[in-house]
Order: C-alpha cells, then sequence, then structure tokens
C-alpha cells in the first residue's frame, strides 16, 4: 500500500509538471528554440533523403542543389557541399529518428517535445533512486524528484530542447544510480553488467558529458571502492572507448580523419575559451572579464528561486552541522565523485560554452535537485524538516511563474513565417539564396521555414563575390525590412 502511494504521489507531481506546460506543448517551432530548430532540420532531412545517405550523422544541408556549399557556419562538409553538425555525439538525433521510424511518424516539434518530457521523468526517476540508495529515507528521494521535475531550467531544458545535452542528463542521471547501485551488490549478474556498460555506452554517443563521467567514476572506483575497480572499470571504459570509436569512425566517414579532426580541433577553440578572444565564440574567454560578468547573470538566471533556496537551505544546514559537530554524511563522496565532479569538469573544460549557453547549466539543476533531497533529509528534526519543505514548495511555485513568465517573444517571428514561402517558393532548387538584413538567430529560423539554405549579404556585391566563391550559377538577394519582401537580384550571379 505504501509503495503505491509513494507510486501515486510521484506520478501526480510529475503530472503536475506536465499540466504546467501544457500550454506550451503546440506544435509550433519558435525562434529561440534553437536545438529543436537543428534537431528537427535533420529529422526533416533524414525523413526526405534517407539517414545511410547522411553517414548517420546530423546533416543541416537541405537536398537542393542551389543550398549546397550554403552554410552559416561550416563545420563538417563532405563531397557534395553538404554541411553536418558534428560539435555533439549522434546518438539523440538517432533515438528521434528511430522512434520517428518505428511509429511511421513524420518528423513533429510535438513528437520532440514528447521525448523532452519522457526524459525528464527518466531523470526525475533516476534522480530519486539514487538520493534513495544513498539515504534510504524516501522523503529526501522524494524531495530530490520534486526538485528535479520543477527545476525552471531542467523544465525548459526538457520542453523546449530536445537535444545532445538533455538527452545526456537523463543517461547522466541513469549511470550514477546504476554504477551506485553496482557499487553495493555482492555480485553482479550478467544482465547487470549489460545494463552498465550499455547506458555508459549511450551516455557517452548522446553527450561528451559521458567521457568525463567515466573520468570521474574511474577516480570514485579507485579512492572509494578499490575491491571493485577492475571489474567496474573495465566495463565503463571499454563500452565508453567503443563509443568513441564508433563515434570517430561515424564522422571521419563524411570527408575523411583531417577534415574531422580540424572541425573538432576549431569548435573546441570556440568551445573551451582557453585561446583568447580572437579564438572565441562571441569573444568569450577566460581572460575577457566581459565573460565572468555573463557568467554571474546567467547563474543568476538558473539560481531563481529554487537555486537560491538551495544555497540559503545550504548555508543554514552547514551552520546546524557544525554547531553539533556532526560527521559528514557518507553520501556525499560518491555525490562529489559521479555527479559534482564531471560538472566542474565540463564547466571548466568548455568555458566559453558554459558562458554563452544557458542551456549548459542544467547540469547544476542535478546537482542542486540531489543535495536538496539529502540536505532536507538529514535536518536535525522534523519540525525543521517541515519548515524546510514548505519553504521549498514556496520557492517551486515561484520559479514555475518565473519560467511561465520567461518565455520570450520575438516580433519578426510571425514575419519570417509568413515570408519564408514566398521567397524558397519563387526560387528554383538549382538557385542560391541570399538574404539582405536578416539577423543570425532569424536566418536560422528563416532557413528552417523556407526548407532552404541561406547567407547573408549586405549588397549585390557581396552576394556575387558569394556566389562565384560557391560556384553559384544563379541566385537571388532578398531583402527584409519587416514590411515587405523585395527580390533584388532576378539576375544571373557572373
Amino acid at each position: 500500500m505504501k509503495k503505491f502511494l509513494l507510486f501515486f504521489a510521484l506520478i501526480a507531481v510529475y503530472a503536475l509538471s506536465v499540466l504546467v506546460r501544457l500550454p506550451m506543448l503546440e506544435e509550433r517551432v519558435h525562434i529561440w528554440q534553437t536545438g529543436n530548430i537543428f534537431m528537427l532540420t535533420t529529422l526533416e532531412i533524414w525523413h526526405e533523403k534517407g539517414v545511410s545517405k547522411s553517414y548517420f550523422s546530423p546533416i543541416n544541408t537541405w537536398p537542393n542543389a542551389g543550398d549546397k556549399h550554403m552554410h552559416l557556419y561550416k563545420r563538417l562538409e563532405d563531397s557534395e557541399g553538404n554541411n553536418y553538425y558534428t560539435s555533439h555525439p549522434p546518438f539523440s538525433f538517432q533515438l528521434a529518428h528511430a522512434i520517428l521510424w518505428i511509429t511511421g511518424s513524420k518528423p513533429s516539434h510535438r513528437i520532440l517535445k514528447g521525448l523532452g518530457l519522457l526524459f525528464h521523468l527518466i531523470t526525475a526517476t533516476s534522480i530519486f533512486w539514487l538520493v534513495f540508495l544513498l539515504s534510504k529515507n524516501v522523503w529526501s528521494s522524494f524531495i530530490a524528484f520534486a526538485v528535479c521535475t520543477f527545476f525552471p531550467i531542467l523544465m525548459y531544458g526538457f520542453t523546449f530542447h530536445y537535444f545532445s545535452e538533455t538527452v545526456g542528463l537523463g543517461f547522466w542521471a541513469i549511470c550514477v544510480a546504476s554504477l551506485y547501485w553496482s557499487t553495493k551488490q555482492k555480485s553482479l549478474a550478467l544482465w547487470q553488467w549489460i545494463l552498465l556498460g550499455l547506458t555508459s555506452f549511450l551516455f557517452v554517443y548522446s553527450d561528451w558529458m559521458g567521457v568525463f563521467f567515466i573520468i570521474s567514476a574511474l577516480a570514485y572506483l579507485i579512492v572509494s571502492k578499490p575491491e571493485l575497480y577492475k571489474k567496474l572499470s573495465t566495463v565503463l571504459t571499454g563500452f565508453a572507448a567503443l563509443a568513441l570509436l564508433l563515434i570517430f569512425i561515424q564522422y571521419n566517414s563524411i570527408a575523411g580523419v583531417q577534415a574531422f579532426l580540424h572541425s573538432i580541433s576549431i569548435r573546441f577553440l570556440e568551445r573551451s575559451g582557453f585561446f583568447g578572444k580572437a579564438y572565441s565564440d562571441q569573444q568569450m574567454s577566460m581572460l575577457n572579464p566581459a565573460s565572468y560578468q555573463m557568467l554571474v547573470e546567467q547563474f543568476h538566471h538558473l539560481l531563481k528561486w529554487v537555486g537560491y533556496f538551495f544555497v540559503l537551505l545550504s548555508v543554514a544546514f552547514g551552520l546546524m552541522a557544525r554547531k553539533k559537530e556532526k560527521t559528514p554524511n557518507p553520501a556525499f563522496q560518491p555525490l562529489l565523485f559521479l555527479v559534482l565532479i564531471p560538472a566542474l569538469l565540463h564547466f571548466a573544460v568548455f568555458f566559453n560554452a558554459n558562458v554563452t549557453h544557458y542551456l549548459y547549466h542544467a547540469k547544476w539543476g542535478i546537482v542542486i535537485a540531489t543535495l536538496t533531497g539529502l540536505i532536507i533529509g538529514a535536518m536535525p528534526n522534523a519540525w525543521t524538516k517541515w519548515i524546510a519543505t514548505g519553504a521549498l514548495a514556496i520557492s517551486i511555485y515561484a520559479s514555475v511563474v518565473f519560467l511561465r513568465n520567461d518565455i520570450p517573444e520575438d516580433p519578426w517571428e510571425n514575419y519570417i513565417i509568413n515570408m519564408s514561402t514566398p521567397i524558397s517558393g519563387s526560387t528554383k532548387p538549382d538557385e542560391a539564396i541570399f538574404i539582405q538584413g536578416a539577423k543570425p538567430e532569424h536566418l536560422h529560423y528563416f532557413i528552417y521555414c523556407a526548407k532552404r539554405n541561406m547567407l547573408p549579404a549586405e549588397n549585390y556585391e557581396e552576394a556575387l563575390q558569394l556566389s562565384q566563391k560557391l560556384g553559384k550559377e544563379k541566385g537571388y538577394l532578398y531583402k527584409l525590412d519587416g514590411i515587405f519582401v523585395e527580390k533584388r537580384m532576378p539576375i544571373p550571379l557572373h
């Protein structure tokens, strides 16, 4: 009976979070949903031309002759002029495609959101399991589940950003819980070894965070479980190495080893922030003071309001523990190695990406959810637990209101949707399209809505130079001013 009530309570909490997000689950893709735009672009191209013809890799060049070599940002290009998004491992794309193929469905934004909600539930359930393994306390586990379910950045990410980072969060939570559970067993059956290895493989094959987890997990086994190190480390490193080898072979097949290594090296320069402003995306590097101002703003956005409650809770609990001279909770050691250290490694290695991308901070939501559950469960008496739980409920309510009021709007969105069809419809498949007067984020959206690749050009001369450089025989320059679309170049680009 108690297990049934607990199951009902967990489902009710998660169902409430879905109910809160229900008005946000429309089919329409918005300008600011960059990850889903990238994902849908790949899925729609795969659906049209076939996944095997795209090396089972994330492609973002539409299958028209006029779209070849037309890349806003060239990552890895094959011999036909198709551009591939190789900044992340490919499994999140492949998983969505497999589900669409199995169900016989066409790529859909609602299906992506449904997958995101499913991974959110998997993540929250794995966090519940992990905290219960660590504390043997159902209330602690329930609190962690609730925080993971309602933490704003996690709600935002799993609702609007089905991508490598959010799929990776799900596998991260599963891997942490399954590895810790494995260390508590006297022996593991074959299926348990396979489960541990498979989840590690899928984590690395989904997100680079998986690599940092494997490194931290090996350190944890050396320090805390040396008797299990040989067996468990063999499984973890073996399956992780297999995933990395598959990524390497798969992306190499696009344009060769040299091209892949060049593209991944350039991307690391931009995303690390180690090499100064000139080599970093948006000039946000470790040596640029503006980076730290943006980072503070990102953390402020992250912490409203459950996060700030967690900070106050941690301070209060630290003071109480110091006063009572309590020994450290043994549950914090596996959390340190398996949750906190991977997050810190990712932050350090991809400093620039963490500064410029709000969603990269979703990993701290996992850290805060687990620690909040453990801290409230470890409160010295019942009344402090109830006070902390009540304050948490208020902060969750404030966070939900904050999330719903924080959804951005762009006045250009309807205009771009309305104008994308006339532009793509009046341009032949073998003709190039150049756009004058569009911001980068608007151009990304324009490309998706029109199902045509486009490049920015400020005037006819620039469009002409670009067309000659890219080997285009004919193209058009369109001017966007928010009121009308003007075809500026209905003449061959020679």
